[in-house]
């Protein structure tokens, strides 16, 4: 649907459910929060949820600022669902139950997943879905707040990896980043957020995982993994992963990583990058995940060895092909 129609609905509607994503980032909670204080500053009601956990260093201090339970219809009488920054249904976790018979908003910038709910206001081009939400607060005729600006901004720059992720023709990041600053966000505040207050514990899981890292296709594949015990090991409550990726693509010819996240010895999650070509969004799909083209992921069930196994025979396949070494 076309900007004008988001539009009309958040303007006919005065009660909203605002959710997102299992495991959210920044941009997940960014573009909730965001949207949820803009609404609530129209005279709105806008109730704010997330399946959590909060477990990237960025966010956490957010998760004092969403709802426990989905209210009773009694309470929040035939509200509008907004789905924020999620490619399918099934990445809410309980909450897609929770919502289920409401009519439902989409808004999302995912290439890849699986299309639900009512209305679907969707910008695969758009490097993050907090400038979605910019677009609609100024489509609106309003101005950006100094609360919404702050977490818009994060959200903006987690997603982007503080820019470094930016490729040709995405300079509107740079635009709303612009007018984000001048509505009272701090870069340098910001930048703090995502890459300071580490804790011991997950700096030494960061040498634990490189020190498992294996190569595939002359080096243009790189897989590592977490050990269901060290997360309990090492006493860590949020993970780093960004790091970690930093210092994966950082080395001569790797195109593609993967993160394998066991949360058992039978399950868990995984993450996928790529530099250049791989599409990983696609990839994730294969297993009920979903993403961008260079950042990706899914839940699995099974062995970790078995989805190692299965994620680098699909290198061989032509749609996922490496690009020929230079």
């Amino acid at each position: 649907m076309e900007l004008n129609e988001v539009i009309d609905i958040l303007t006919k509607n005065d009660k909203f459910i605002i959710i997102g994503h299992e495991e959210p980032d920044g941009d997940c909670l960014g573009s909730q929060l965001g949207m949820a204080y803009f609404l609530r500053r129209l005279g709105k009601q806008a109730l704010v949820y997330s399946p959590g956990p909060f477990k990237r260093n960025e966010i956490a201090f957010l998760a004092g600022q969403f709802e426990q339970d989905i209210p009773p219809t009694e309470k929040l009488n035939n509200p509008l669902a907004v789905v924020m920054d999620c490619s399918t249904a099934d990445r809410t976790g309980q909450l897609a139950n929770q919502i289920a018979g409401l009519p439902t908003l989409v808004i999302d910038h995912h290439t890849s997943g699986h299309p639900f709910g009512d209305y679907r206001y969707i910008d695969s081009t758009c490097p993050a879905t907090t400038i979605l939400v910019h677009r609609i607060i100024k489509a609106m005729g309003e101005e950006v707040s100094q609360q919404e600006a702050e977490l818009l901004y994060l959200g903006l720059c987690t997603d982007t990896g503080f820019y470094r992720h930016l490729e040709s023709g995405q300079s509107e990041a740079f635009q709303v980043s612009a007018d984000l600053v001048a509505a009272g966000a701090n870069p340098k505040k910001t930048f703090a957020k995502m890459y300071s207050g580490k804790s011991f514990g997950s700096q030494k899981l960061i040498g634990r995982l490189l020190g498992r890292m294996e190569s595939y296709y002359e080096g243009q594949v790189v897989v590592t993994y977490e050990d269901a015990s060290d997360r309990f090991e090492l006493d860590i409550q949020n993970r780093d992963s960004d790091s970690l990726y930093q210092m994966l693509q950082a080395i001569d010819d790797v195109e593609a990583i993967i993160l394998i996240r066991e949360d058992t010895i039978y399950n868990g999650s995984v993450g996928l990058r790529s530099r250049t070509t791989v599409d990983m969004g696609e990839m994730a799909k294969i297993f009920g995940g979903g993403g961008h083209k260079r950042a990706a992921g899914f839940a699995y069930e099974g062995k970790r060895d078995d989805i190692k196994a299965q994620l680098i025979q699909l290198f061989k396949k032509p749609e996922f092909r490496l690009p020929p070494k230079e």
